[in-house]
């Protein structure tokens, strides 16, 4: 992949979070639509997935939660939670993805203070109008993930179809246009009747669900990047029918409709 490539972000975001003795957040029936790279300064959190596995982590670690992760985390401090998250996700087909499928896990770098100081500037200057203090922010950002990326941990292969990897690949690019059951079947050169059966087996969801699903987690960057953009244009450039069948489609995939999902923490 060229390197201007590898850098195209369609989405990034750094804050700063602090709660007092205990907080949850719940993201189990909605898939994360971006990554997160979050170390926690103070206190100490379990995240358990779907499938009941849990990572623990302590002052002084990085979680990293990959894109459409589903899980509960449990955060806890004696008095105080204080962590800083960098939330991303790159342009299809560019920088990481899906295809990766990296676990959510911790990571402990050798150097706590570098680090420390290093995502505390970055979270210092996110906000900061001047141009070279947004560089050295994404500076900091791709400087991380170069140090994350050989310690990440992959799920262990498991088997996939082609066919249908096009076709999931389709839906991510196109997710915005109408497609029908019978155009996804030619694409990957099968009958309506096995794109069914194949695509539920290998993503657990029926090509709607996934497309949809696509849809709402592009919708969730878009209100959490442009605060400028109103729900009717959001739901314009993904292509729905209507602001109204947007709105509750949003809902159904988030439990929040998207003006509360803006208004919301953009939390791990």
């Amino acid at each position: 992949m060229e390197i201007d490539r590898l850098s195209r972000l369609s989405f990034f975001m750094v804050d700063k979070y602090e709660y007092q003795n205990s907080h949850v957040c719940d993201f189990r029936a909605v898939p994360r639509p971006h990554y997160c790279m979050g170390l926690l300064l103070e206190g100490s959190a379990d995240f358990t997935d779907n499938e009941g596995k849990t990572v623990h982590i302590e002052a002084g670690d990085i979680i990293f939660v990959p894109i459409s992760s589903t899980y509960r985390s449990v955060w806890q401090g004696s008095p105080r939670i204080c962590y800083i998250s960098m939330h991303f996700a790159f342009e299809i087909n560019c920088g990481i993805s899906e295809k990766d499928d990296y676990l959510l896990q911790k990571i402990r770098l050798p150097e706590f203070e570098k680090t420390k100081q290093s995502f505390l500037l970055a979270q210092e200057n996110y906000n900061n109008k001047e141009n070279s203090k947004k560089m050295g922010v994404l500076g900091i950002f791709f400087s991380m993930l170069e140090q994350l990326m050989p310690l990440l941990k992959k799920n262990k292969t498991v088997p996939t179809d082609t066919r249908i990897e096009k076709i999931k690949e389709y839906i991510n690019l196109h997710s915005e246009k109408k497609m029908t059951i019978e155009e996804l079947a030619k694409i990957g050169m099968m009958s309506v009747s096995n794109l069914h059966l194949l695509f539920k087996k290998y993503t657990n969801m029926s090509p709607i669900e996934y497309k949809n699903r696509a849809l709402i987690s592009r919708a969730m960057r878009l209100l959490k990047s442009d605060p400028y953009l109103s729900i009717e244009e959001v739901s314009d450039m993904l292509g729905f029918e209507s602001s109204v069948y947007f709105r509750r489609i949003f809902k159904q995939y988030t439990g929040k409709t998207p003006k509360e999902y803006r208004q919301a923490e953009g939390e791990i």
